[in-house]
């Protein structure tokens, strides 16, 4: 393996047994420089003092997804450690609830979560792959954002946005 260039920037880290603290172990592992971020601050610091163990370079930001100013800060974080060569959105929860029974609220903080986190996540990291000329961005989702579960209307509109706009790059 040659020598690792560049910082990944993994959104939506929460409990260390979860997919985003998985991710970042596994870039850790591979030697690259992690920023995670995501809205709890307990959560961060143990997944950032998790990798720091392993003997990871590690930054963590508190921040939500949705709110540009905070992308732009998690990408800025990632930079400060290498130039970022991958961004991870992985940010939104899941509240399974039956169609007739969802709230609008709920339903907009769903899409807030994995829509417009995702496109932040992108407009905030789109410059600083494309400055660099090289880089990826990765949008996590599930399978049951295809299926037609009742129970999840609100998930699966949500992830659908953000697969439909990750194939329109």
């Amino acid at each position: 393996m040659g020598a690792v260039e560049g910082s990944v920037l993994v959104v939506g880290v929460g409990a260390s047994q979860g997919l985003g603290a998985a991710i970042a172990r596994r870039f850790a592992a591979g030697g690259y420089p992690v920023a995670i971020a995501g809205r709890n601050a307990a959560k961060l610091e143990a997944t950032a003092a998790e990798l720091k163990v392993s003997g990871a370079k590690v930054a963590h930001v508190v921040g939500d997804a949705s709110v540009r100013a905070d992308a732009d800060r998690f990408v800025a974080a990632a930079e400060t450690l290498a130039p970022l060569a991958a961004a991870v959105h992985n940010a939104g929860s899941n509240n399974p609830t039956p169609f007739l029974k969802l709230s609008e609220a709920s339903f907009e903080a769903h899409w807030r979560e994995h829509a417009l986190g995702g496109f932040q996540t992108a407009q905030a990291a789109l410059p600083a792959l494309l400055n660099r000329g090289e880089g990826s961005l990765i949008f996590t989702g599930a399978s049951g954002s295809l299926r037609c579960a009742t129970w999840a209307r609100a998930w699966r509109a949500s992830s659908g946005h953000r697969t439909s706009m990750s194939r329109t790059w």
